[in-house]
């Protein structure tokens, strides 16, 4: 409920939100009136996982990601599109991302004043402050430098004139993951597109 009501009261236009399995309803419940929303895929949820083969843990795969777009009345998503990761990596350590289907969605949004929008909201690998320290997270960066491949490569096959968002948590710091040169540069030496951190021009 906290974290409803203060997304109300910030009134964005829209809001991009990951890890909101069991919560849907509860991240939802300060903001129906006035916001829309994109789809559930379901929460991790004991009972919602009959159909999970738990004599062979190694095999479960849970459909949901996580992801969660809302926005603003007098908006629209136009098109929606949720794509998985092609590689991940821990499943039984590491954060578990193999557990779920982590990965990202796209909306095409159309604004109150007729202009459009492309959002990508996204969820990548995690790897634990402990396998970081120990030095023991090279495959969880693999696993990210890859999704961002993905997400770039997505991207750029998907580009028009249309100006384009990524949100999201991304778990990545430029200190351990390349992702200037693999998502940012890239783009740029393509010539279709510039690409910039928002956070870091800013902050």
């Amino acid at each position: 409920m906290a974290i409803s009501s203060y997304l109300a009261e910030k009134n964005c236009d829209i809001i991009a939100m990951q890890e909101d399995f069991n919560y849907r309803w509860e991240i939802w419940s300060q903001l129906f009136a006035n916001y829309q929303h994109d789809e559930w895929t379901g929460g991790i949820i004991y009972e919602d996982m009959q159909d999970c083969d738990f004599l062979h843990p190694q095999n479960i795969k849970l459909s949901c990601d996580g992801l969660n777009m809302s926005w603003k009345n007098g908006k629209q998503s136009k098109g929606y599109e949720r794509v998985a990761w092609q590689q991940s990596f821990g499943k039984f350590s590491h954060d578990f991302d193999e557990m779920v289907t982590k990965g990202f969605r796209r909306h095409e949004m159309v604004l109150e004043d007729g202009s459009e929008v492309v959002v990508y909201n996204m969820h990548m690998d995690a790897s634990s402050y402990l396998d970081e320290s120990n030095g023991n997270d090279v495959r969880d960066r693999e696993a990210r430098l890859s999704q961002w491949t993905q997400l770039r490569d997505y991207i750029m096959a998907h580009l028009d004139k249309r100006p384009v968002i990524v949100m999201g948590d991304m778990n990545t710091l430029y200190h351990r993951d390349d992702v200037k040169k693999v998502f940012f540069d890239e783009i740029e030496a393509s010539g279709l597109a510039t690409a910039a951190d928002v956070w870091v021009e800013l902050q």
